[in-house]
């Protein structure tokens, strides 16, 4: 299935799923977390090991907001992941 943008009336059309979770995502790797009892969160995975950090809820956390806190935290990931592998080689 492909990644398309989020839209607020996108995220609102969500399926609740039957049981457990399940995250949609976009291509910028940002991604909405939903519940079986209905609540969507968003998320975004970070780093080589595409760990999935939780940035906040939605409707509480605009979607505007949700892409710049991911966007800071991947390029927080990036900077952290490239200072690490310099201290590496060294």
């Amino acid at each position: 299935m492909p990644h398309k943008p989020l839209t607020d009336l996108a995220i609102q059309k969500l399926p609740i799923p039957s049981a457990g979770q399940k995250v949609y995502y976009e291509p910028s790797g940002l991604g909405v977390r939903v519940s079986q009892g209905g609540t969507k969160s968003f998320v975004v995975q970070l780093g080589a090991r595409r760990r999935r950090k939780t940035i906040g809820r939605y409707p509480q956390l605009t979607l505007k907001a949700a892409r710049a806190k991911a966007m800071m935290l991947v390029n927080h990931a990036d900077r952290y992941a490239v200072s690490y592998k310099s201290e590496l080689l060294i």
